[in-house]
């Protein structure tokens, strides 16, 4: 989790935005895949578990889906999370995938 708030952090620096952000998975309603409560950015554990159960907890699909759910929250715009991801994580050709997904 450190390394995902590690790219978080570099990514909210470079687009001016406020980066000091804490996770954390707990229970949301099913269809809210992500939330910014305040500094918290809180992930639905039940979406996350799922994710988890269906790719093996296969590390860079864990890791795009965490970044994904994050980015989600935070700009709450699909077009500007595409962007960003387009920006930041070019070689991450599952990232625009899991988007169209989630």
């Amino acid at each position: 989790m450190e390394c995902i708030k590690g790219v978080i952090r570099r990514i909210l620096e470079e687009e001016g935005k406020e980066s000091d952000v804490d996770i954390q998975i707990t229970d949301l309603p099913y269809n809210q895949l992500s939330v910014l409560e305040g500094k918290v950015v809180k992930i639905n554990s039940l979406r996350y578990e799922s994710m988890s159960i269906q790719s093996g907890n296969e590390s860079l699909i864990m890791s795009t889906f965490l970044i994904i759910a994050i980015l989600k929250a935070i700009y709450r715009d699909d077009n500007e999370v595409k962007r960003v991801l387009e920006t930041y994580l070019k070689d991450n050709g599952i990232a625009s995938k899991m988007l169209n997904m989630l």
